[in-house]
């Protein structure tokens, strides 16, 4: 999936593109329907509370941009799904 290439960049890649890679991810989550919402939010989770917690400012802020866009748009969609993110673990590393 593209999407896992772009968060893989945001994470991990250089600062070069950092801005392009989060806009097209904060496009992917704001075009994306209710429908395949799971399957995204499943996809870019894990890498978004990576890039939290061990990355460079830019990439926390970024990370954090992409998740308010998420919670944003699919907030009841998680809701009811609660398995999709780990508020804990979220809550967690936003606070350190």
């Amino acid at each position: 999936m593209i999407v896992t290439k772009l968060i893989t960049e945001i994470v991990g890649g250089t600062l070069d593109a950092l801005d392009i890679f989060s806009l097209t991810v904060r496009g992917v989550v704001n075009d994306c329907s209710e429908q395949y919402a799971p399957q995204l939010i499943q996809t870019i989770y894990p890498s978004l509370i990576h890039g939290i917690q061990t990355g460079q400012t830019q990439v926390r802020e970024e990370c954090l941009d992409i998740c308010t866009e998420v919670f944003k748009r699919f907030g009841l969609i998680i809701l009811r799904q609660s398995s999709l993110v780990k508020t804990d673990a979220l809550m967690t590393a936003i606070n350190n």
